[in-house]
């Protein structure tokens, strides 16, 4: 499992761990990660593993070990020794922008035994990782603490999109719940932990609904505008109310097909812009904006009829943020495969628990 860090704005990105230890003895403390670096512009902000070790008098004892933007994966550590050990909080943090990623993060606690020879014995050792929650700025004051998983909703197991968000984050090894709103009879969605914190990085919808309740919506509404998370609806029909309405030619299945444009957003950095991506058999709405709720995703545009729409950042009357695809998907379809890296960042800020592997494999037949 690993964790990718991507900020687009230079502040602090980060993912954190808390865990207790309950030593009352002298103990070393040691914390290790391994890390690898894409494109960091160097700044003042840091790019470390961090160790806050809070001893049994309530004392915290904080320690770093930097990375130098390494361009192959390079381990990097710190020691520290500390009269007892009540708890344990490991950090990754990137304050530059730049992609980081980071994977193999242990930790060891070594406690001192005064026996016939004396010395210190690792008695704890944690894969620090699995469990990690993420804790990003989205505005100059707010922090927001929440878990590094991802949120499904699909009306039905058979949904061909819930294959295409399953697809997407198992391309990355990302962890996720799938939630079928109507099995629940319109009860709550659970979306905070016992703590208060936010389960959820980012939520998915199949379609605008997705089987869920008025109800349950708007739960979601609440948890995106509490926690600044973001939301995608994989295949959504224009709508007046998010400022958006389908084109004059109408909704077709007709062998249009959509193309990838050059900007400086970090959400399609990397893009080859040429390659046209057919929507051949797959269901379109041509849509047009027709107020400023809406914001056209330029990034992602047909190749002909160029005045049309198939995508939309949507902000609520409440403030929630939206990504809106008014093309339908499939697991077998080019497009779909491509939008999902798209969807993905944007949708996580770039910072999402995982690393990208792409298999190129022969295909033997008639042999």
């Amino acid at each position: 499992m690993g964790l990718h860090l991507n900020p687009s704005q230079p502040e602090i990105a980060g993912a954190s761990q808390s865990i207790n230890i309950g030593s009352d003895v002298p103990s070393i403390v040691s914390v290790y990660a391994s890390s690898i670096s894409d494109h960091v512009i160097h700044g003042e902000g840091a790019y470390v593993v961090q160790v806050v070790i809070t001893d049994l008098d309530g004392r915290k004892t904080t320690a770093q070990a930097h990375f130098d933007n390494p361009t192959q994966w390079t381990t990097s550590g710190v020691k520290q020794l500390v009269p007892s050990v009540a708890s344990v909080e490991v950090s990754l943090l990137l304050g530059n922008i730049g992609s980081v990623w980071f994977d193999d993060v242990i930790l060891n606690v070594d406690e001192y035994e005064p026996s016939t020879s004396p010395g210190f014995r690792t008695v704890r050792s944690y894969e620090a990782m699995d469990s990690m929650t993420a804790s990003y700025a989205t505005t100059a004051s707010s922090t927001y603490t929440l878990g590094l998983k991802y949120l499904i909703l699909a009306a039905a197991s058979n949904d061909i999109r819930l294959g295409v968000a399953v697809q997407t984050f198992d391309s990355v090894g990302s962890q996720y719940d799938i939630v079928y709103p109507s099995s629940l009879n319109n009860a709550s969605l659970s979306l905070t932990n016992t703590d208060g914190s936010g389960k959820y990085l980012a939520i998915v919808l199949c379609t605008d609904t997705s089987g869920a309740t008025a109800y349950q919506l708007q739960q979601i509404e609440n948890y995106q505008i509490q926690f600044g998370v973001k939301k995608v609806v994989l295949y959504s029909v224009p709508s007046a109310v998010d400022g958006i309405t389908t084109a004059t030619i109408g909704a077709n299945s007709n062998n249009a097909s959509l193309t990838f444009a050059s900007a400086s957003s970090s959400w399609i950095s990397g893009y080859n812009t040429s390659v046209i991506f057919p929507l051949a058999y797959i269901w379109n709405y041509p849509a047009v904006i027709t107020n400023s709720t809406a914001t056209a995703a330029m990034n992602i545009k047909y190749k002909d009829n160029t005045q049309y729409i198939i995508a939309a950042y949507i902000t609520s009357a409440s403030g929630s943020r939206s990504l809106k695809f008014y093309c339908d998907q499939a697991t077998w379809a080019p497009h779909s495969v491509a939008i999902g890296s798209f969807w993905l960042q944007w949708v996580s800020n770039n910072m999402y628990l995982g690393l990208r592997r792409i298999f190129l494999n022969l295909h033997l037949d008639d042999l």
